[in-house]
């Protein structure tokens, strides 16, 4: 079963944030209703989600603040909440040596002010330390998108050594490698094998359609479109269509495969039991839908798409390479409406990323609007 993170409200009105366990997110919101809770948005998908029991265990600290304090993370990443979260966690303490340290200072003894106030800010100094280290991760993913390959691996190895590095991130690190050597000529079928041989398939059963879901983005790196489509659909069919592997099949669809049944499977889509983030996904998918049928509504919809990718990159790098391919499609319709200038900027503004990850129709679907560089695209 998933632990899933989640926001709601009780019949009093009262915000109620906690985790629930559920085989998936339509069983999670009927456990929740049952108990009275209402407006309930998840803020995590059922397959990669954290382990908040395992955290509480390992702290000492009870499931229900760790709980909330994943939530404030995920929705408002950085040292802020961070500081606000040792505050929450030492406040007496803080309070009481920051005291002490005034007195010590009235009292003419500025040596045990100082000491003081060094112990008031050592959890905040080893809570700023863990951070840094935990920074790594957001620094290999900007290396992975921006297709910094080489540096990748050494990347990946300071992770692999932290005590924190769960399964489901050791396997995100392996992906992404073999990504980046598929990227660098290595076949797919040896990347497959080696995930394979590390028993990758096993170690995450337990998170079903986890690991196919994750594999199927190895075909897209290797030109192979088609098998993109077939590891997404068996990536549904292992999690019981979870809404968030659906999404990914009529994303997947709309963009290379059969956009009438693209449309089909989102429209068998709750929507409301999606994590926030994926709403520029679901505006993704529609736009593209749109735009392969003719539709005029296809401009509106993949600008809207761009607008709530964009709130998501400056905290999550690894919605990079998914901005960059809707920007490249909202700017095709933008030239075709003959908006040629705005078309060209947003082109131009996820270029790096763009000419690294594209499939080869897209990069010549909007050859015309790349930067005058000079610099051959990389297929």
């Amino acid at each position: 079963m998933a632990q899933i993170l989640y926001r709601a409200k009780d019949d009093r009105g009262q915000a109620a944030t906690g985790v629930i366990e559920a085989d998936g997110v339509a069983q999670a919101r009927e456990l929740l209703q049952a108990k009275g809770l209402h407006d309930v948005v998840f803020q995590q998908e059922a397959a990669f989600g954290i382990d908040v029991q395992a955290i509480a265990a390992s702290t000492g600290t009870d499931v229900q603040r760790i709980a909330e304090a994943a939530v404030r993370f995920i929705e408002r990443p950085g040292y802020a909440t961070l500081f606000g979260e040792v505050w929450r966690n030492s406040k007496l303490p803080t309070l009481g040596f920051g005291a002490f340290a005034a007195f010590s200072l009235w009292k003419g003894s500025p040596l045990w002010a100082v000491g003081a106030l060094a112990i008031a800010a050592l959890p905040y100094a080893m809570a700023w330390w863990s951070f840094r280290r935990a920074q790594g991760y957001e620094q290999f993913l900007r290396a992975h998108s921006l297709g910094q390959w080489d540096a990748l691996p050494a990347l990946a190895d300071r992770l692999r050594d932290l005590p924190q590095t769960t399964d489901p991130l050791r396997f995100e690190l392996d992906l992404r490698c073999a990504y980046a050597r598929i990227k660098q000529g290595s076949p797919l079928e040896t990347e497959l094998a080696r995930l394979e041989a590390d028993g990758w398939p096993q170690r995450l059963a337990a998170q079903p359609g986890a690991y196919d879901a994750q594999v199927a983005v190895l075909h897209a790196a290797a030109g192979q479109p088609q098998g993109l489509i077939e590891g997404m659909r068996a990536a549904v069919q292992a999690s019981q269509n979870e809404p968030a592997r659906a999404m990914d099949l009529a994303l997947s669809l709309a963009r290379c495969g059969d956009v009438d049944e693209a449309q089909r499977v989102i429209e068998g889509v709750d929507i409301s039991l999606l994590p926030p983030y994926a709403s520029g996904f679901v505006a993704w998918t529609k736009g593209l839908i749109a735009m392969r049928q003719g539709e005029a509504t296809g401009l509106a919809l993949l600008g809207e798409a761009v607008r709530d990718l964009l709130t998501l990159a400056p905290r999550h790098p690894a919605s990079w390479i998914s901005l960059a391919l809707c920007t490249a499609d909202h700017a095709r319709l933008l030239r075709d409406a003959g908006r040629i200038d705005e078309a060209r900027q947003s082109v131009a503004s996820v270029w790096p990323i763009l000419r690294v990850h594209a499939p080869a129709d897209v990069l010549d679907a909007v050859k015309d609007l790349a930067p005058a560089s000079g610099v051959a695209p990389k297929r």
